[in-house]
């Protein structure tokens, strides 16, 4: 709408007009201000702004969304969760470093239980992503050709169902992950045509200006 340049700016555009325009977003109306930090939450991992993720994940842990927890948003929610679990477990220490370790095991055993008992088939390949992710905390630390069997699964399966962003998130992972630099390349460069595909134009702009 041309009103904010800035991608992680969710508060200006034609969208929050439209929330705005129906009451969605207002101080009246709980719901959509949550909605709006998970919203924000997937945004800010998308362009690995881990600082403002770990702010919206301080104030979406402990929000109570009731009967939603059989939707969708919700299995999306513990999805990026974990994300940031799993990142801030891989630059703590010590203690810290245990606390993320059990939030971890607490958002993966959701995620398991959906798909291994659940039979969510849409969130087999963000399982498979977080266990990508999962293994790159592992000491010592796993051979590029463990780490890319796992992404690559991932990455595989997300393609196939259309689920683009998650593809883009996985090869962005992978891109950090492994050692050898052509590799890195390979999955990053991949992870910039699975967000254009998605039409996440700009995702790819802030990733691309923040290297």
């Amino acid at each position: 709408s041309g009103q904010s340049n800035d991608i992680l700016d969710m508060y200006n555009g034609e969208a929050m007009d439209y929330r705005n325009m129906i009451g969605w977003g207002d101080d009246k109306g709980r719901c959509g201000e949550v909605a709006q930090w998970s919203y924000s939450l997937h945004l800010y991992v998308y362009c690995e702004e881990w600082g403002k993720a770990n702010e919206m994940y301080d104030k979406l842990i402990n929000e109570d969304i009731g009967f939603l927890r059989s939707f969708p948003m919700w299995h999306c929610r513990i999805f990026f969760f974990a994300l940031v679990a799993m990142h801030n477990a891989s630059t703590s220490k010590g203690l810290k470093r245990h606390k993320w370790n059990k939030a971890i095991e607490k958002h993966m055993k959701l995620m398991r239980m959906w798909v291994l008992e659940r039979k969510a088939i849409n969130l087999v390949h963000k399982l498979q992503l977080l266990n990508a992710v999962q293994l790159t905390l592992k000491r010592p630390y796993p051979k590029d050709e463990i780490l890319m069997a796992a992404f690559d699964k991932a990455i595989l399966v997300a393609s196939r169902a259309g689920f683009f962003q998650d593809a883009a998130l996985a090869a962005a992972h992978a891109a950090r992950a492994v050692e050898k630099p052509m590799t890195k390349l390979d999955y990053a460069t991949f992870a910039q045509q699975a967000y254009n595909k998605w039409g996440a134009l700009g995702v790819v702009r802030h990733l691309a200006e923040n290297e």
